[in-house]
């Protein structure tokens, strides 16, 4: 029964997804070539409206699907809306999805 919940829970978390991406994101894998990922982008300082409510946040993150990161991505250099950061911390929810803590990458 748990394994017929986990695949409901990965669908349906697939297809919820495709409609809330406000960003993509490029870095570069384990092989040197460029790669793409579709997630939520959330600016540090800003307050976002989530059906009437406000929701504030101080830390700049981005949130994917973990299937589409690397296996560890804390230190990677990403590039978001044409600035680039590094992934501080990766914080798995255990639905499938990340949140990567980011900073600003050295100019």
């Amino acid at each position: 029964m748990a394994a017929n919940f986990a695949a409901l829970e990965a669908r349906l978390t697939a297809g919820v997804f495709k409609h809330l991406p406000n960003a993509t994101a490029t870095f570069l894998d384990e092989f040197g070539m460029p790669q793409t990922v579709d997630g939520i982008f959330d600016a540090a300082g800003s307050v976002a409206n989530l059906g009437g409510f406000g929701v504030a946040s101080s830390a700049t993150s981005f949130t994917a699907p973990t299937a589409s990161l690397p296996a560890d991505p804390v230190g990677l250099a990403l590039t978001l809306r044409g600035s680039d950061y590094v992934v501080a911390t990766a914080e798995p929810d255990g639905t499938g999805m990340s949140t990567l803590v980011l900073e600003r990458a050295a100019a």
